[in-house]
């Protein structure tokens, strides 16, 4: 008796659990419809954040502010400024030689590039300590192992030789 119940109680949940997932899929499906149509008619740009075009940044009414990039160092930068949430700008100088980048971003968040300047300085700065050896050095090194070991097999080969 006691499992005829639990069973018929089971079913009515499961039941229950069914028809509400039924009837509110179609509703949450509708509001995020109705959502992403309202944001695209509505153009709102706040949303956008990372690289920009300088007339989008002057757009917003802030104050900017600029560094000096050189070209080496700009894929490293914007991958660390995406994790910062930055609003940049990279403009290109042909005029001078060679190309010099320069960074505009909004003053506003000077305290935040400040922070992820630094960590790229950090990860520029272990870059240069941890450069993988040239494949000259590493064939100059195989060919000192070589010679060594060569001699090393010369050397045993001479000793099995020799008789006491």
């Amino acid at each position: 008796m006691a499992f005829e119940v639990q069973d018929a109680t089971h079913q009515k949940v499961t039941q229950l659990i069914e028809i509400v997932i039924n009837k509110s899929t179609p509703v949450v499906a509708d509001m995020f419809k109705a959502m992403a149509e309202w944001l695209s008619q509505n153009g709102d740009s706040s949303f956008k954040t990372g690289k920009q075009s300088l007339e989008s940044l002057m757009a917003s009414g802030d104050k900017l502010a600029t560094l000096p990039l050189d070209s080496k160092s700009i894929k490293s930068f914007q991958k660390i400024a995406r994790k910062y949430g930055i609003d940049y700008s990279l403009e290109k100088d042909l005029n001078k030689d060679p190309p010099q980048h320069t960074l505009t971003y909004r003053a506003k968040d000077t305290d935040t590039m400040m922070v992820a300047f630094k960590e790229y300085l950090n990860t520029a700065l272990t870059k240069q300590k941890s450069k993988k050896p040239t494949y000259q050095q590493l064939m100059k090194n195989a060919k000192d192992r070589m010679n060594s070991q060569t001699l090393d097999t010369e050397k045993n080969n001479r000793r099995g030789t020799h008789e006491l």
